[in-house]
């Protein structure tokens, strides 16, 4: 299988804007993610997103959404070949969380994609 020439490739997307006052919205987000896709060939799937919610080691509130990505991940319902950051810090902002978010997608042979911007 070959993610680049995207025949057959799905993708889904994990969005998330720490403050709402600030930083990159979740539309362009999106956006960004939907444009990538469509380089690709990608067929995109239903985003996973959490809105206002901080992936520090000093969050207080739970990501509703990125537990249920690994819950699917986990439980083989996530549904697709590869899932899409709009950056890496958008998974976890924790090294340990996001070592082990990464080895979940290695195990189930997820491919992440950050577009870095």
């Amino acid at each position: 299988m070959t993610y680049l020439d995207g025949s057959g490739i799905v993708a889904r997307e994990y969005r998330r804007l720490s403050d709402a006052k600030g930083g990159t919205s979740l539309e362009r987000q999106g956006a960004d993610n939907r444009s990538t896709a469509a380089e690709y060939g990608w067929t995109l799937g239903q985003p996973y997103s959490d809105n206002g919610l901080s992936a520090s080691r000093y969050a207080r509130k739970t990501r509703d959404d990125f537990e249920r990505l690994v819950a699917d991940l986990l439980n083989g319902d996530f549904g697709a070949d590869v899932l899409m950051l709009w950056e890496s810090s958008r998974g976890s902002r924790q090294v340990g969380e996001w070592v082990s978010f990464i080895e979940l997608c290695e195990e189930k042979q997820v491919l992440l994609a950050s577009l870095e911007r």
